[in-house]
Parts: C-alpha cells; structure tokens; sequence
C-alpha cells in the first residue's frame, strides 16, 4: 500500500451551488473532497475519514439529528475541536466583529466572507495545508524543546501545564491563543509582528491560522483577562505589531 499524500477536505455546506464549485475547485487542485450538508452528518463523516483540512459554512440550518437553534456550524467547529487540531476554515454570509471572534473562540482559523471567489479560498486553503505540514514536521523533530515557566509581572505561562495565570487566576484560553501568549512571553520586551507570531506561536502545532487573523485572537485573549478581572496582558504597537503588557495585580502567585 502506498503512503497517503492526497490531501483530504471536508467540505460542509447546504448550499448545493457551493458544494459544486467549491468541490471542483477543490478537486481541480489535486484535493480529495468528502461533502456534508448537515451538520451530524458533517461529524460523523469527519469521524469515518482521515480528514486534513475542514470548510465549513456557519449558516446551515439545524437538522433532527442535531437540533440547534441557528448557526450550526459554529456547533460542529466545536465538536470538531474536542478531539482535533485540523485547519478550519469558516464560510459565513455575515462580516462583522462578531461573528468573526466567535470562531476563533471556538476554534477556527481562517474566515471566508460569501460571496467569494474560488480562487481566493484556495489561497486560503493552500495556506493553512501548508503550515499545518509544516507544524507537523516541526514537532516531530523538535520534541525535546525545554519546558518551563515564562514570567513577566504577574503573568506567568506553565510550559508544562499549558497554562496562562493572571496572578493566582488561570485563564482558559484555546490553542492558539496560548501559542500567542507563549511567544509574546519568551521575549517580553520585543515587538513581535504578526507575521513573526504566525511563525512562532505555532511551531509544535497542528493548529495554525493566518497573518490576519492575529487580530482577532488578541482581541479575544483581551476579552478573556478582562472577563477574570485582570489587565489587558497585550498592547499594541501601531505600524510594527503586538508585546506583552507587564501586569501587576497586587497579589503573590
């Protein structure tokens, strides 16, 4: 048997016309496509197939199997999540704040407004296919990486319980929005750039994201410090990028 190298994506869409173009764009590009119109049925196919790459429409209507008040891509990026790190990438109708932060809480990493050009996803896909290989090559070959605790302030990073503490609190944050932290952290005084933080943040994981989608992440990492009553850990530096804010919440870890 021959080592699998054709790519696998699970294309999930109730819309038959995407499902059509997006299939034979994906296809066209040596991409093998598995498609999903609801969103058990999206799980479930994502269960059965070694998938590397998931598009996913936020918008499709709830179905009995699954039932769901609205937006049931959001509730299949999040059962995707549970138990993965592949590369999601969002198809919504919508472009605001909002509906963009939720998915990267939930876990997505990339965002394709409707309508859209093919040609554009499949730059967005070959992207994320790429850094996620390129993730995995590095882990394997840089499993002995030291492990430790990351300080500045008040802030600590738990390298090995991957962990984020604001003083005595922890702060519950997704994957990626560690890998941030943890790269900001291992150089406090340094302006890192976003493009410099998509390379870093990211270099024992599966799970990656693209240059402009830093932006949401630190937004939502600001929101999460806030939520627990603590400062914001990050600060921007117009033009140049993002450092870490040295906190002080007054009490001792």
């Amino acid at each position: 048997m021959t080592e699998k190298t054709t790519k696998t994506v699970l294309l999930v869409d109730d819309d038959d016309h995407i499902i059509e173009v997006v299939g034979y764009a994906l296809k066209k590009n040596g991409l093998r496509v598995i498609e999903a119109s609801q969103g058990q049925q999206a799980i479930s196919r994502f269960r059965e197939e070694q998938i590397d790459l998931v598009i996913l429409d936020i918008g499709m209507p709830p179905d009995v199997q699954m039932p769901i008040s609205d937006d049931a891509g959001f509730e299949v990026c999040k059962e995707i999540r549970k138990t993965s790190s592949v590369p999601i990438i969002m198809l919504t109708v919508f472009d605001s704040e909002v509906d963009e932060v939720s998915g990267f809480r939930l876990g997505a990493d990339d965002y394709v407004t409707k309508p859209f050009r093919p040609r554009v996803l499949m730059e967005r896909v070959n992207a994320q296919l790429k850094r996620a290989e390129r993730g995995t090559d590095q882990a394997s070959s840089e499993q002995t990486v030291s492990s430790g605790l990351l300080t500045h302030g008040d802030l600590r990073v738990d390298l090995d319980r991957w962990e984020v503490y604001c003083g005595e609190i922890v702060i519950e944050l997704t994957a990626t929005q560690f890998g941030i932290v943890k790269t900001l952290a291992s150089r406090p005084e340094k302006v890192f750039s976003r493009s410099e933080i998509m390379d870093r943040a990211y270099k024992h994981e599966n799970h990656v994201v693209l240059e402009h989608n830093i932006d949401g992440h630190v937004k939502d990492i600001r929101k999460r410090f806030k939520n627990q009553g603590c400062e914001n850990p990050i600060k921007t530096v117009h033009g140049v990028g993002f450092r870490l804010n040295k906190l002080n919440t007054g009490k001792k870890p």
